[in-house]
């Protein structure tokens, strides 16, 4: 009697302790982005992403770290193909696809500060398969597939490695607010891209500080997080400046250039600017999330700005 005593409390100790426990160490994610989410009748530029994504916090020095791997595929056309099978206009953006696999370690030094590195390896051409999942999903909805992926970036293999760093403007404030601003600023420097970026999130709403904030995808934890909150519900506004050097998607491989003269490359701009409007709500294990971003002219070629919608949800587990 008196074994199944303890093994009683044991259990009844194990529950209470699962009950209590309302935090995730890994995070299942996937995002998707399109124009055709803004119910643009033309689909060109920046015309689809898709991107799973696996992270998994520890603690470090009593320091939070998620790493975080990522599996990506990017795809870029002209900006209007009828216009281009009429005969009205010419290809104006290179044709390019763009597939990576991304490894990022990110580091909170203090609550509201984070330092990020990641390293990727991608490909481009056929080696992408973008033309093909164009191809092929264009088939199953009916479209008519554009022959101008013969005109396409040509295959390469490249690796880039990033640095990022996030902070917040006047923190203890913020953290009795409604209204917060987290600067951020990275840089890009391998054989595919080299830019750098600056920006900041205007932010609006229930937020938690930046170590556990659906803002920058880190509600995971290994340890019982200090929140205040039950959720996160945010509105943000966030414009960014960006300084290219080299972009693989317009310009092609940086160590050799096309032997194709169908190929079509061009010339990157100096300074894009772009923002997004967005907003993300976070529960428990789930976290949803929509943004519309606005982006000026990328290549030098291009006749237009652009516009795209993205859509993330993710799934928090032990």
């Amino acid at each position: 009697m008196k074994h199944w005593l303890v093994i009683i409390i044991c259990l009844l100790s194990v529950t209470t302790f699962a009950q209590k426990k309302n935090f995730y160490r890994k995070e299942f994610s996937v995002i998707i982005e399109n124009d055709a989410f803004l119910l643009k009748l033309k689909d060109g530029y920046y015309t689809n992403g898709a991107f799973l994504q696996f992270s998994k916090a520890e603690e470090k020095n009593n320091h939070k770290i998620i790493h975080r791997f990522e599996l990506g595929q990017t795809m870029y056309t002209t900006r209007d193909r009828r216009a281009v099978l009429r005969g009205l206009e010419t290809i104006d953006r290179p044709y390019a696809g763009y597939f990576y696999g991304k490894y990022s370690r990110d580091k909170f030094y203090t609550p509201h500060q984070l330092f990020s590195y990641s390293i990727s390896l991608g490909a481009t051409g056929k080696w992408s398969m973008a033309e093909q999942l164009q191809e092929w999903y264009h088939r199953v909805i009916g479209l008519y597939f554009y022959p101008y992926w013969e005109t396409q970036i040509p295959n390469a293999i490249g690796a880039d490695a990033t640095i990022k760093y996030v902070g917040t403007m006047a923190p203890d404030g913020a953290a009795k607010s409604l209204f917060k601003i987290v600067p951020t600023a990275q840089a890009t420097v391998g054989n595919f891209f080299i830019n750098a970026k600056v920006g900041a999130y205007f932010c609006f709403g229930a937020f938690e500080k930046n170590e556990s904030s659906v803002l920058l995808n880190a509600r995971v934890s290994k340890t019982q997080p200090s929140t205040k909150r039950k959720y996160e519900l945010i509105f943000y506004f966030y414009p960014q400046l960006v300084a290219q050097a080299y972009n693989v998607t317009i310009q092609g491989n940086i160590f050799s250039k096309p032997t194709d003269s169908r190929v079509f490359t061009s010339l990157p701009e100096a300074i894009v600017y772009q923002q997004i409007f967005g907003a993300a709500y976070a529960k428990e294990r789930w976290t949803t999330r929509f943004e519309i971003a606005y982006q000026s002219k990328e290549a030098t070629s291009q006749r237009n700005a652009q516009r795209y919608g993205s859509l993330q949800l993710c799934y928090r587990f032990n």
